[in-house]
């Protein structure tokens, strides 16, 4: 079974557990979603920063804490940082 056909997403990344919960960005069209637990977390963004960058571009990695995680992304023209906590 391959997930992202399944919810009917073209895209799936991000995959982790917070929280003994499930956790991961989707994309639908051009706009990417954050799922916690299987409830859609309001958004969407046009960017996430996910891939990790070594030297002073990982200033922007994401960051994972013990029950949550934060990230750059792209909202309606903005980059912002978002913290989810579990």
């Amino acid at each position: 079974m391959v997930l992202n056909q399944e919810l009917g997403y073209s895209e799936i990344f991000g995959f982790r557990i917070i929280n003994e919960q499930p956790f991961y960005f989707y994309r639908q069209g051009s706009q990417i979603y954050v799922s916690y637990n299987g409830v859609t977390i309001p958004g969407p963004y046009q960017q996430i920063i996910h891939e990790p960058s070594c030297c002073s571009a990982g200033l922007t990695n994401m960051t994972l804490g013990e029950n949550g995680l934060g990230f750059f992304a792209e909202q309606d023209g903005y980059w912002v940082y978002v913290i989810i906590e579990g």
